[in-house]
């Protein structure tokens, strides 16, 4: 994975960590802070206040620019510079983290995992990947709150409660991969954004 990574920025070329950020996105305020690329899904696993992340991403001290996970395959060159440019990639669960071969080494990684017990298929996915690609990576994982299924069917419904049973049964991704969309409680992901911001210190 570190030779596909090199290679991959070497066809393109990514050369510089210069590039200048072009995709939309809200600055909060210019200096050296650091560049967090937020990846927006089109479909499921989307992030359902994503004004709110942006915000707090710009308190914690970050620019942050956003990706539309669709859009990014129309001009893989553009986003690949513009991924080139950052420090830092956040996403959902989900193909849109397959950007992260674009970064430079020891850039970071910020997988947020949906609930229903996807923390092994994150770390199968991306994080095991990100590792071998010389990045570091890091996994939020979503309280039952932060889905939107906890409002859909109510937080006594087994899908909360015992996602076990639809393993077992064979409907896990119907309901985890997806019918659910995510709503980031951003007082609980900002001590993840602090701990990003003292490893890339170190």
């Amino acid at each position: 994975m570190l030779a596909f990574r090199e290679f991959v920025r070497a066809a393109y070329p990514l050369l510089s960590p210069g590039a200048s950020i072009t995709l939309p996105c809200k600055s909060g305020g210019g200096g050296m802070r650091p560049w967090l690329m937020l990846i927006l899904r089109g479909r499921t696993r989307q992030f359902v206040n994503e004004g709110a992340i942006m915000d707090t991403i710009e308190r914690a001290g970050f620019e942050v620019a956003c990706m539309d996970e669709v859009a990014s395959w129309a001009d893989v060159g553009a986003v690949a510079r513009e991924v080139d440019a950052c420090d830092v990639l956040v996403g959902a669960h989900g193909s849109g983290l397959t950007n992260m071969v674009f970064l430079r080494a020891g850039a970071v990684v910020v997988q947020v995992i949906p609930w229903g017990k996807m923390e092994p298929y994150g770390e199968g996915f991306s994080g095991a990947l990100a590792a071998h690609m010389g990045l570091r990576h890091v996994m939020y994982s979503i309280a039952a709150e932060e889905s939107t299924m906890y409002n859909r069917y109510g937080e006594d419904h087994p899908v909360i409660t015992d996602p076990d049973v639809f393993y077992r049964n064979g409907s896990n991704a119907k309901f985890y991969w997806r019918e659910q969309n995510i709503w980031l409680n951003t007082t609980r992901f900002a001590p993840t954004l602090q701990m990003v911001k003292r490893m890339r210190r170190e």
